[in-house]
């Protein structure tokens, strides 16, 4: 019996101390914006007073950011429901790329490691945003010339959101599933060669249904990572 009341107390003891911060270490820490800019409007509009009374600013969450590793000072990034941006000088401005393409839900973004030119951008297009709203699911958006012009990859095959994606050489790996509705099932890890993209007789599901999208994710993550230190 004295030992489990020991036992409480010093686990008491130890949580007290967590709450007080006494096992944690700060750091200082500084943070800056690299953008896109928020938009300014009436706070009826835009669901944000930060400015006046009457106004505010309101901005798009960022689902994925790829760094040029060609070009220094470029970057892209893939915003849920805002498409793809570019910028060229390390993030203090920024320019749409896919605003007139048939979706602006981008769920994943990534570079071919491979690629001496660093020119070839993929993005897949799925929905991401909590309110489980967005544009339609339409594969994988490519460019072959830095978000210039895009054509659609993958999309006999492709009909939900592409959650993940590692491309290297010829391959493309697309991880696909529905993270904010799990439920609705279906989905999986996708292996398809980039010279058969719109041939879904070649594309190969290498996992039945992803029935946990994070699974997925993560072995596209894992290729990923792979792939980059294999160039």
């Amino acid at each position: 019996m004295f030992v489990q009341t020991k036992k409480r107390f010093v686990l008491w003891g130890l949580a007290a101390t967590l709450v007080a911060g006494g096992g944690a270490t700060a750091f200082a820490q500084s943070f800056v914006s690299m953008g896109p800019a928020p938009s300014y409007g009436e706070t009826a509009i835009v669901q944000s007073a930060d400015e006046t009374s009457k106004t505010g600013t309101v901005a798009g969450a960022i689902q994925s950011i790829v760094v040029d590793p060609v070009n220094a000072g470029t970057m892209y990034i893939g915003a849920v429901n805002g498409g793809v941006w570019k910028s060229q000088n390390g993030g203090a401005s920024w320019t749409p790329l896919t605003d007139k393409q048939l979706s602006l839900s981008i769920a994943s973004l990534t570079m071919d490691p491979t690629d001496a030119t660093g020119q070839k951008i993929y993005a897949g297009t799925g929905v991401t945003s909590n309110s489980n709203m967005g544009g339609q699911k339409v594969g994988i958006l490519y460019s072959a010339d830095a978000g210039s012009t895009w054509s659609l990859l993958g999309n006999g095959t492709l009909d939900k959101s592409v959650v993940g994606l590692v491309v290297h050489g010829g391959t493309i790996v697309a991880a696909e599933a529905e993270p904010v509705n799990p439920k609705t099932g279906g989905g999986g890890l996708y292996l398809i060669p980039t010279d058969r993209t719109h041939d879904s007789s070649a594309h190969r599901r290498l996992v039945m249904d992803a029935i946990l999208c994070g699974v997925a994710s993560r072995s596209v993550q894992a290729l990923q990572q792979a792939s980059t230190m294999a160039s």
